[in-house]
């Protein structure tokens, strides 16, 4: 009896040691699987931040580049649009100035129609400059809805 229960005890202990040991190495093999498996798949999202960095960046480049092509084209307008300005007031020089005792003194004086050839200089030249603000803010407005439109297919474009 005592050699029977001594050989019990013996296989519990031997089974309990087993068991201790499988489930230890088990358990530093599945920590291990997993700790690798965790790896692949940071290394996976790291490889898809890195490509969508690069394409961010070459369409930043894109959208860089266009901007400037929309710069230039706004100030080379504008560039225009002040030498017509000048060009304008030059041939407004040629009018007669406004004589303002004359003109007040004097109803016969008073001019009629409606085309702008009866404008006095100042006249002129104050509506030929309020017409080249105007045309300078359309300028602009066109630039900015230029840029917002390149903007935003970019960021369309990336989405889909």
């Amino acid at each position: 009896m005592n050699l029977t229960f001594n050989r019990n005890i013996l296989i519990g202990i031997f089974i309990i040691v087993l068991l201790g040991v499988s489930h230890y190495k088990a358990f530093t093999f599945g920590k291990q699987e997993t700790q690798l498996k965790f790896d692949q798949y940071k290394l996976k999202q790291f490889e898809a931040i890195v490509k969508i960095q690069d394409e961010l960046n070459k369409s930043m480049k894109g959208l860089e580049l266009e901007n400037e092509h929309l710069k230039k084209s706004k100030r080379e307008e504008i560039s225009k649009l002040q030498d017509n300005l000048a060009a304008t007031i030059d041939k407004l020089r040629k009018r007669e100035t406004r004589d303002n005792q004359t003109y007040l003194s004097d109803p016969t004086s008073i001019r009629t129609g409606c085309t702008g050839t009866e404008l006095f200089f100042e006249d002129g030249e104050f509506l030929a400059r309020e017409a080249a603000r105007a045309d300078k803010l359309a300028i602009e407005l066109l630039f900015c809805q230029n840029q917002y439109n390149s903007g935003k297919k970019a960021i369309d474009d990336f989405i889909n």
